[in-house]
Parts: structure tokens; sequence; C-alpha cells
């Protein structure tokens, strides 16, 4: 019974020097860690906004973009990813992307990293949750370290160590760029996000209405909804109001010879982001002031000056 007693405490302190060893280890690595960003992100965790950098679904595909510089450059998860979350990670000029698919006992995920403008694929692995039904589950923990071209990926369950391996950066796989315009958010959506504030010029300001699904229900109802827009020089924002509809919409903006274009980007009232980023245009036509989405052409009634 003693000799089991010595054994038991001789393993929990081998146990607690090597738990102190990897603690020192990942402390003598830090300069080289990736740190975890906190980004601007939707209720689901699969939309981020970071300074310089978006993660955001368009027509179903789930796309990195990056400004560097004045270019953008962008890339298609689609191949490698139905959903779930996302997880942002820097380095100096260096970005881990991290996509998880979650299904309680089990969590996939699926790592890229941006280097010197090439996104590469790293690696997929899972990390089941044992007995969760009893424990709760635990919180799940990554490092990753980056020396010279070789890169090290560890995965935790609170402090236990599920996942280690390392990784050539010269033999990993290389991730085409993305070239089809049509579905990039707008070559200047980053710019607008980094710079923050608009600057609309004094011809586009003011308060300007139009009406939609104007007509009565069966019960007698009013149908129709209200879009008024509000442009000041430095905000465009456009408040929904009607049958069934109360919504306040955000709007990117830039100005781009005779029209200004919009970039729907953040609903108001719940705080997330869009999935898809829809593109209008206003534009000016023998004095009145007209919204164009789609192929529809629609004309704004002047409510108000600017503010």
């Amino acid at each position: 019974m003693e000799v089991k007693r010595i054994v038991f405490l001789v393993l929990c302190i081998l146990s607690i020097a090597c738990k102190q060893q990897k603690q020192d280890g990942f402390k003598n690595q830090e300069k080289n860690t990736f740190q975890k960003l906190n980004c601007n992100s939707n209720e689901f965790k699969n939309d981020l906004a970071c300074k310089n950098i978006r993660i955001k679904y368009c027509h179903e595909a789930l796309i990195f973009s990056i400004l560097q510089g004045n270019k953008i450059v962008s890339f298609d998860f689609q191949d490698y990813f139905e959903g779930g979350e996302i997880q942002l990670f820097k380095l100096e000029n260096d970005y881990l992307i991290l996509l998880e698919a979650d299904d309680y006992y089990t969590s996939s995920f699926t790592v890229f990293l941006f280097s010197k403008e090439e996104m590469y694929f790293i690696t997929s692995f899972s990390l089941d949750q044992p007995n969760v039904e009893d424990v709760g589950v635990k919180e799940e923990i990554f490092k990753t370290i980056l020396n010279e071209e070789t890169l090290e990926i560890y995965g935790f369950l609170d402090e236990e160590l599920e996942f280690n391996e390392k990784f050539n950066i010269n033999q990993l796989l290389k991730i085409t760029k993305k070239e089809d315009k049509g579905c990039l958010f707008a070559e200047n959506l980053l710019k607008l996000e980094q710079n923050g504030k608009l600057k609309v010029s004094d011809n586009w300001q003011g308060h300007y209405r139009y009406l939609t699904d104007e007509g009565h229900t069966a019960g007698g109802s009013w149908t129709g909804v209200y879009h008024d827009f509000y442009i000041s020089k430095d905000s465009v924002i456009c408040r929904q109001e009607g049958y069934m509809a109360y919504n306040k919409i955000w709007y990117l903006a830039q100005e781009n010879k005779d029209t200004l274009e919009l970039y729907r980007y953040k609903e108001l009232n719940s705080g997330t982001f869009y999935k898809q980023v829809k593109k209008s245009l206003l534009y000016w036509n023998k004095g009145s002031l007209y919204l164009k989405e789609g192929k529809e052409h629609i004309k704004l009634e002047k409510r108000g000056d600017k503010n």
C-alpha cells in the first residue's frame, strides 16, 4: 500500500514538472507565438472584421480578404469549410486562420497560414471532448509557434495537450488567389473600414425616402414600408419602418464620379454584419435622386436638408 502511494506521488510530481516545463517553453517562445485577435464578429462568429482584414460569406463561399498597401488580396475557403466559427491569430505580418466545426462532442479544425501574400493550407485535426455529460465542455486552447520555416501547432483541452504537429512552410499547399471580382466585397471596402469616417460631399447630404409594398392585407392592414436614407458628411443610415418591419442599416459609401456607391454593411438593431455585401448606387437625374438596386431604379423623395 505504501509503495503505491509513493508511486502515485512520484507520478504527480513528474506531471506537474512536465506541465511547468511546457509553460516555461512557451514563455521562451512568446515572441514567435501567434496571438489571437479580438475582431468584430456576428453572433455566429462566422463573419469577422479586423483592421485590414475581412472574412465574410459571398455567394455561399467564405472569402478571406486583406488590404496590403493599396492592394486587396482575396482567397476562397469554399472547398475547405462548410460552416462554423472562425478565429484569427497574428504574428508580425503573418496571420493564422482557424476554422472550427463544432458538434458538441468533437470539434474539427482546419488551419491556414497567410504569409508574404500567399495563403497556405496547413492541416485538419479534431479534438474530442471526453465525458461531456459528466465533466462539461473543456476549454480549447491553441498555441502556434513560427520558427523560420517551421510552424508548430499545439491544441489543448484545458491544460491537457491533445494535438501537436510540426510543418515545413515550404512543403505546404498553396491556395489560389480569388480572381472573381463579382464576389469580392468591394475593391475599396477594407479601405473604407480602415479610414472609419466617410467624406460625403454636400450634394448627397440630406434626408430622402421611398415607399415599397404599399397595399392592404385581407384584414385591411396597410402593408407599406418606408425606406428613409439619412446621409451626412460622415455616415449613411437607412431606416426601414412599416408593416412588420423596423430595421436600421449602416452603409459604407464612396463617391465615384457622379454616383455614390453604397455597400450594405451592418444591421444596427442587432449589431450583426450582413453575410452578403450588397452594392447599390445613388445618382442624380434631372434634379431628382435615384437609387439603383439590381435592375430597379427607384426615385427618392427629398424630406429634409443635410444636418
